[in-house]
């Protein structure tokens, strides 16, 4: 008997029948959400499909982000909330939104990935960097009042132009490819009485490279390359009054440089090779230090404290 009520006894609480301990099972729990700054990740193998998805639940006030992987979005994309930032995740090129952007966002910010259509910046400071922008009637579009910043990117094949700034816009467009069709009428910047600084850029394969009208007070042409062009490399018109200084234009096919309407542009330290540069009567540039190989059209036009051989 005293054998039996062992053996009982051994089966104690907790065990089972072979005497090896329980294994307790408790109900799965509900995973928490971090109250720190979370990435929306769209595409891949993401349960979060659409891009507006991501962007309606991300909160860019606690610092949530939007990163895309590979994929055809078939999407018109909005960056409307303060804060928000998409960044494509791997090859741009496989990164693909079909149907354009529209930001109007004091701060936000798109970079890595391909768009198809036109970048539109209704208001605010987008920063748009590192994406391919192309086939639409204008690549990026700046509204008044907007002030982006437009950098290393890779902008073609646009039936109007690469680049269009409306009257009261402001931004930076730096270090940009502005690559043409070679149609007709396509321009890589087109500047409306704007006030943009164009620094760094490369254009080409366009009909005319720059055109800047009305007065374009603080407008600034920098450093830009403009080469294999169908028409004019910069156009200044309409009482254009900017700042065109160290461009290199070559291999225009009607001027490298033409200034008329009233327009009064300051030329300085910029080298024109083997096109004209033409100065239309009633105008009054002023040019300083400049290398122009072709020749001078109406030199007489000119305004300048020291007329030297370099123009």
């Amino acid at each position: 008997m005293a054998d039996k009520k062992e053996k009982k006894g051994a089966k104690g609480k907790g065990t089972t029948d072979k005497g090896k301990p329980e294994t307790k099972v408790e109900e799965p729990k509900e995973p928490e959400i971090p109250d720190g700054p979370r990435t929306y990740v769209v595409g891949g193998w993401s349960s979060i499909a659409a891009i507006s998805e991501a962007t309606r639940i991300a909160d860019p006030a606690i610092g949530d982000r939007v990163a895309v992987k590979a994929g055809m979005f078939d999407e018109c994309v909005e960056i409307a909330k303060e804060g928000l930032h998409l960044k494509g995740v791997g090859n741009r090129e496989a990164i693909t939104l079909k149907k354009g952007v529209k930001a109007s966002a004091t701060t936000c910010s798109l970079s890595g990935v391909t768009v198809i259509g036109e970048v539109e910046v209704e208001k605010g400071n987008l920063a748009l960097s590192d994406c391919a922008v192309a086939k639409g009637k204008h690549g990026v579009i700046i509204h008044a009042t907007a002030n982006p910043s437009i950098k290393n990117n890779t902008i073609t094949d646009q039936t109007i132009a690469a680049v269009y700034a409306f009257p009261r816009s402001r931004g930076t467009v730096e270090g940009n490819q502005l690559v043409g069709t070679g149609a007709e009428q396509t321009v890589g910047v087109f500047a409306d009485d704007s006030s943009t600084v164009f620094k760094k850029n490369t254009i080409s394969q366009q009909v005319t490279g720059i055109t800047v009208q009305g007065q374009c007070a603080g407008l600034l042409l920098q450093a830009n390359n403009i080469s294999d062009i169908g028409g004019t490399g910069i156009h200044f018109t309409k009482g254009a009054a900017a700042t065109c200084k160290a461009n290199t234009v070559e291999s225009c096919k009607y001027y490298g440089v033409l200034v008329e309407q009233a327009a009064s542009p300051t030329l300085e330290k910029n080298t024109v090779s083997a096109c004209p540069v033409a100065i239309k009567s009633g105008c009054k540039p002023v040019l300083k230090h400049n290398q122009f190989t072709g020749r001078l059209e109406n030199a007489n036009e000119i305004v300048n404290e020291k007329l030297e051989p370099t123009y």
